[in-house]
């Protein structure tokens, strides 16, 4: 794959009859069956330049064309948080949760005592 996440792969005799999504997935690093699926019926990954469907059974001497995105770098700089902690030793911090600080993280969420205190 190239630095811009452009692809081809040739199918050859081996992968005849299988599932377009299985072979896109099988080719490429970190590339899920669920996420060639998707980048499949979106249309940014065509065989012999046509869209098709993952379900798709490629033959012999298909090429496989395809582009990955690949993320930007997410920059993130520290901000001072301050801390109310009431009791800390090596095993254990004790502090009082600041109101609307989430204790862990999830989708959406930047800012949380996990990824406060993994920085401690």
């Amino acid at each position: 794959m190239s630095a811009n996440g452009a692809f081809t792969i040739l199918v050859d005799d081996s992968e005849h009859s299988r599932r377009l999504d299985a072979v896109v997935a099988a080719h490429l690093h970190d590339c899920s069956r669920s996420l060639a699926a998707n980048l499949i019926a979106s249309h940014k990954i065509l065989v012999d330049n046509q869209p098709k469907k993952p379900g798709y059974r490629v033959k012999s001497g298909e090429q496989i064309l395809g582009r990955i995105p690949v993320p930007e770098p997410v920059e993130s700089k520290p901000e001072p948080i301050a801390l109310n902690i009431l009791y800390q030793d090596s095993d254990v911090v004790v502090l009082n949760n600041p109101f609307g600080l989430p204790v862990q993280g999830g989708t959406g969420t930047k800012r949380h005592i996990d990824g406060i205190l993994a920085g401690m």
